[in-house]
């Protein structure tokens, strides 16, 4: 499965199988699927009423579909209206970069095999694009790559 439309169209096939068309239609026809993250699969409805049906009707139906689709059990959160809104404004507040305040090239501790990098690193800091560019730092994990970008 490529995309959350596809998983989304999965279960509504697995559903099909279990309910009449006249009830996909009636319930699920206006559904648009949202995201799968953390274990939880969220979908958006228009109205108060049909989060309501689709949750106390249906709910155990779609986590029964995600399971068979997964091999593993999902939370399902059914968003109705404008919360969907609330819902882009968090998980962009989530996506926003760490605290950058620690990292500075001040603070990054210069060994004998990082003191090129810091350099070039520092070099298109204060010129960018005119020097090493495009820039590339490859290492291990855990030797600085990420304090150096930050900074």
């Amino acid at each position: 499965m490529n995309s959350i439309n596809d998983i989304w169209a999965g279960i509504m096939e697995i559903l099909s199988g279990q309910l009449t068309s006249t009830a996909i239609n009636a319930w699920f026809s206006d559904c648009t699927p949202i995201d799968l993250e953390d274990g939880k699969f969220i979908i958006h409805t228009t109205s108060n009423f049909k989060k309501g049906i689709i949750a106390q009707r249906f709910g155990d139906s779609i986590r029964a579909a995600l399971s068979d689709l997964f091999s593993c059990d999902f939370e399902l959160v059914i968003l109705a209206g404008d919360e969907i809104n609330e819902y882009r404004t968090e998980v962009k507040d989530r996506n926003t970069l760490p605290e950058m305040d620690g990292y500075t090239f001040d603070n990054f501790i210069v060994g004998g095999s990082n003191k090129f990098v810091k350099a070039a690193c520092e070099a298109v800091a204060k010129e960018p694009g005119s020097s090493y560019n495009p820039l590339f730092v490859y290492s291990r994990p855990g030797l600085g790559k990420t304090h150096l970008l930050y900074a």
